[in-house]
Parts: C-alpha cells; sequence; structure tokens
C-alpha cells in the first residue's frame, strides 16, 4: 500500500510566503486563502495521479497557511483507482513531532456518528474548530491536546454530484475561525474536486482507448460522410493497415466491392434509426478478403444534428467457415464429399422447373450402382470398401464436364444430373467414359482391384414433374442393364 504519510521540516515555497507569527492572524489566512486557491487552480491539472494531486494540496495547504498536520480521507474510493492506495492521506510539516501520532491514533477510518469529517460530510460545509479541547464533536480530544494540538479546520472537496474527499488541519496554535477563509477554502475545495473529477475521467478515457487498442474488435470514427477519423489499432489491424493510412479514407473502399451497396444501405439505416448492424466482406490492400460483422452507431452534435458514427466490427470468418462447413456436411456425403441424396434431388427439381419454363433447356439423369459391391466388402472387409467409394466418386468428379453433379444416392448407388443432353447419343456416350473410368484398376494399399458397374440413363421430359419420378425411371433402367448382363448402360424408353 502506497505510503499515506508524508512530510519534511521545513517551509520553502517561492510561491507565497509561509506562515509569519508576527503577523495578524486574519490578514495571514485571508491571503493565504487567496493565494493558496490561485496556485490550486494554476497547478491542480499537473499530476498524473488523484493521490499525488490530494498529498500536494495537504502540502500546500499546509505550507500557505501555517497549518503543521493535514489529512485526507477520501469518500470516493474509486478515484485512487488502485486497493494498494489507503483512503487517509497525509502531510506533515514536521514528522519528528506529530509522526507518531499520526501513525499510532489518527489512521482509522472516521466514525460515521461524529468527528469533524463526518460534521463536514453531514453538512457539505467547511468547518473550523477554535480549541479541540473544548468540542464535544472531537472523542480524540485528550489525545490531540496531549499531543499539542488545539486548533482544527476542515473543507469539502466536492463537485455538483457529491462529496469526494474531505480535507483535515490540525495546529498547535489557537487560531479563530475566518468567515471569508472559510469561504476560500470551500471555494479551493470545489476547484480540488473539479480537478479530481476531470482527471478521473481523463483517466477512464484512457483506459477506454487502452481496452479500444487492445480489442480483438475494430473500433473507428466516421465523420458524417463516412471517411475515417479515429482508428483503433485493432480496426487497421483487421484491414491490412496502419491506422495513419485509413485516416480520411472513404469506410466503403475497405469493404468488397460486392457488398458495398448492401453496407451503404447499413449506414443509412444507422443515420435514420441511431443504431444498425450488417455482415459483409472486408477488403485489404493485398486483395485477401475476410468476413466481418459491423455496427454502425451514430454519433449527434451539440445541435442534436447528425455528425457520423462510431463503426465496429468483428472478424467472422472462423464463424463463417463454421456455418459453411455446417451447411456443406448437411448436403454432402460425409465418406465421398459429392453432393447427398437431398442436394441431388433438389439440384434435379431445380432442373426440371427449368425444363418446364424453357424450351430449350434439356438435361439427362445416370443411375449408377456398383455390380457385385457386397462380395467385395465380404471379401476384403468395409473399410476397404469405402475407400472404393471415395475413388469412384473421385473417378466420376474427373471425368464429368464442368457443369455436371454426380451425387451419392445411398450405399454403393450414384446419380450424375447431366446439363444441355437432347439426344440418347449424348448421354450414351459420357455414360461410357464415366463407366470406363470408373472400372479400371484401382490400387488400394497392396491390393489392386477392378470394379464393374451398371448404367441407367433417362433423358428427361415435360412428362416428369418430380425428381423422384426421374431418379426411379433411371433406376429402372439401371436395373435392366444389370439383366443384360452388368457392366452395361440401358436408356430408358421415351
Amino acid at each position: 500500500m502506497k505510503h499515506p504519510i508524508s512530510g519534511n521540516s521545513s517551509f520553502k515555497n517561492p510561491e507565497v510566503p509561509p506562515y509569519d507569527p508576527r503577523m495578524t492572524s486574519g490578514v495571514l489566512e485571508r491571503d493565504a486563502c487567496l493565494a493558496l486557491l490561485y496556485i490550486i487552480m494554476a497547478k491542480a491539472n499537473e499530476y498524473d495521479d488523484a493521490f499525488s494531486l490530494i498529498r500536494s494540496a495537504l502540502r500546500r495547504v499546509c505550507e500557505h497557511m501555517g497549518w503543521p498536520i493535514g489529512h485526507a480521507y477520501v469518500l470516493k474510493k474509486e478515484l485512487l483507482r488502485s486497493t494498494s492506495v489507503s483512503r487517509s492521506i497525509w502531510y506533515s510539516s514536521d514528522l519528528e513531532r506529530f509522526g507518531g501520532l499520526i501513525e499510532n491514533t489518527m489512521q482509522a477510518p472516521p466514525c460515521p456518528g461524529g468527528g469533524l469529517i463526518s460534521t463536514v460530510v453531514g453538512t457539505g460545509r467547511a468547518r473550523w474548530v477554535a480549541d479541540v479541547r473544548t468540542e464535544k464533536l472531537f472523542a480524540k480530544g485528550r489525545v490531540l491536546s496531549g499531543s499539542g494540538l488545539r486548533s482544527a479546520f476542515a473543507f469539502p472537496v466536492q463537485t455538483r454530484q457529491g462529496i469526494l474527499a474531505v480535507f483535515e488541519f490540525y495546529s498547535p496554535r489557537i487560531k479563530k475561525p475566518q468567515e471569508q477563509s472559510l469561504e476560500l477554502l470551500e471555494m479551493i475545495g470545489k476547484q480540488l474536486g473539479v480537478a479530481l473529477k476531470r482527471y478521473h475521467a481523463v483517466q477512464e478515457l484512457r483506459d477506454l482507448n487502452k481496452v479500444l487498442e487492445h480489442a480483438v474488435e475494430g473500433v473507428s470514427r466516421l465523420d458524417e460522410a463516412g471517411r475515417y477519423t479515429l482508428v483503433s489499432r485493432s480496426h487497421a489491424l483487421l484491414l491490412g493497415r496502419k491506422p495513419a493510412e485509413l485516416a480520411e479514407t472513404d469506410w466503403l473502399a475497405t469493404i468488397h466491392p460486392d457488398d458495398r451497396e448492401a453496407m451503404s444501405d447499413v449506414r443509412k439505416s444507422a443515420c435514420q434509426n441511431g443504431r444498425a448492424a450488417g455482415e459483409c466482406r472486408g477488403l485489404r490492400p493485398d486483395g485477401s478478403v475476410f468476413h466481418q460483422e459491423i455496427v454502425l452507431i451514430s454519433t449527434l452534435s451539440k445541435s442534436v444534428a447528425h455528425n457520423g458514427h462510431y463503426c465496429f466490427i468483428k472478424d467472422i470468418s472462423d464463424r463463417k467457415r463454421q456455418e459453411e462447413q455446417l451447411r456443406h456436411g448437411a448436403c454432402h456425403d460425409a465418406l465421398t464429399n459429392i453432393p447427398n441424396r437431398k442436394l441431388f434431388l433438389e439440384s434435379v427439381n431445380r432442373a426440371l422447373i427449368r425444363l418446364h419454363r424453357e424450351e430449350r433447356h434439356t438435361f439427362a439423369l445416370l443411375f449408377l450402382d456398383l455390380d457385385d459391391f457386397k462380395g467385395l466388402n465380404d471379401t476384403y472387409g468395409h473399410r476397404f470398401g469405402d475407400q472404393v467409394l471415395v475413388n469412384i466418386a473421385a473417378r466420376m468428379k474427373e471425368v464429368l464436364r464442368g457443369d455436371d453433379l454426380p451425387g451419392r444416392i445411398g450405399g454403393d448407388e450414384f446419380g450424375v444430373l447431366l446439363y444441355d443432353i437432347n439426344e440418347r447419343t449424348g448421354s450414351m456416350e459420357l455414360a461410357n467414359r464415366i463407366l470406363a473410368y470408373v472400372q479400371s484398376p484401382m490400387k488400394i494399399g497392396r491390393i489392386e482391384v477392378s470394379v464393374e458397374a451398371s448404367i441407367g440413363i433417362v433423358l428427361a421430359t415435360r412428362e416428369y414433374r418430380q425428381a423422384e419420378d426421374l431418379l426411379e425411371a433411371a433406376d429402372q433402367a439401371m436395373y435392366r442393364a444389370k439383366r443384360e448382363g452388368k457392366g452395361r448402360i440401358a436408356v430408358r424408353a421415351l
């Protein structure tokens, strides 16, 4: 804990003369208070923390007014910003004489029911006690008088929101209170209160800036035209730039061109509603793209007119990848990584809808089934059979044209959607290529096998309304190929 006691053995301050016992008490107190008020106002912003400001103020009051002991009790502990700093901060110009008294009797928190500090807190006004021996509010009167102390005064350090701290001072001389001095002391307390409050606000802002600078999310400020005016380091880092490089840059320039219109609408919504959010792709100088979530919060000027936005961005690329993986997994076969039955039939249905709308749109459906796959599984095991299916799917993708779509219907059954096929010969040609590629020898580990397959083909016509009907027709053609000797191709008659 920071030591709450400080002091020195002499009064040395070139700005205000030290206490002179030859001067008239009232004149001295008034002039010292006036000079002290000026210095407090001039020096209050020179300190880095509230503890240093309070300790300096205690020293200045003691030195300028000739009081050897000063004590500040901080009611708002958050001002000190550290649990290692005591609420009670002391200063003495004569630690040799009064240090023991401070250590032994005056470090306990003030009693809520009485005492000088409690009285000041209760009234919100300065209080001056000419002789502590005659005041009932001093429970420690004997202790104080035994140490040679006689007079005391205290004043609140406060703002309009309340009392932040109380300063109290003790002297071995009996000093009569001066109304002017009390008023000036209260003014000093208000100036200190303003300084402490301002200091606390500045520190809060500094802390916020530190948090923003190191936040995972990026934070920036946009003007009314959508240009960057302030950019946190984390924001710039997400965009692959330095904060200075983004100054005066159009915010939309950092967004993927295909997403700019949508994000422009988000900004308009924020202008109208005060807040808006959206997701888009961010664009870095090297051309790389990342997914980001953006929140825009409108700011208002003193005239309550829109004058820009706070922009918060968060990199959601990992989340987008996970979502894409989930979507992919929901419509792709886990073993072969080609479209599963659901996605394949959805694609066939879309092709049928287009067929009924466009006369020139044509396509064919192939149904491929491996011959005697059960025997292969029984001989080499299911793990071997799974690898055969993976190889079959890979070979189909290699031989198909760019727009054609393979799919795993189930087990050892595969479907192929052939686009722009309007005649039997075209579909037969592609089916023969697929069959030749599938039936060529494959080596899995040290085992080489050849797998035969049968294919059924159906040319799509407007008589088919559902994908399942078309698939069933291709399945029937495939079974006719098997009956004709396996390893063959059969076309469903029109």
